[in-house]
């Protein structure tokens, strides 16, 4: 009995993360429930120990590297996602919208020392 338990929990490895990365340039493939998520919560988790090292280290910029070396793979695991679920891929890009906008800077803004008059 206490086999069976180990065996079912030895199938939760990096293999699932590993094929994700190997597939970054496949949008058009698709990938299961499971191993979707299994990259998801890897990429997550690695995250983690990237922040600790971050801190200690004093090195500012290393998680965002780490988000932007990600960005691609985790892209393209979500389009082949919606393309198993037979949903248009192209959904996946409505969470980045708001993240795209917001970089852009606001028409409002004015250079320091300009004031605006109401009309």
């Amino acid at each position: 009995m206490r086999r069976n338990i180990r065996n079912k929990y030895d199938k939760l490895n990096m293999s699932y993360f590993i094929n994700a990365l190997n597939s970054w340039n496949d949008f058009s493939g698709k990938i299961d429930r499971k191993s979707f998520w299994m990259f998801y919560l890897i990429l997550i988790l690695m995250g983690i120990p990237i922040g600790f090292v971050q801190s200690f280290m004093g090195f500012e910029e290393l998680n965002m590297i780490y988000l932007c070396v990600m960005l691609i793979p985790y892209m393209a695991a979500g389009f082949r996602r919606l393309n198993d679920a037979k949903i248009n891929k192209f959904l996946f890009l409505i969470s980045f919208i708001g993240l795209i906008l917001a970089a852009f800077p606001s028409k409002h803004d004015l250079p320091v020392g300009k004031e605006t008059t109401a009309i």
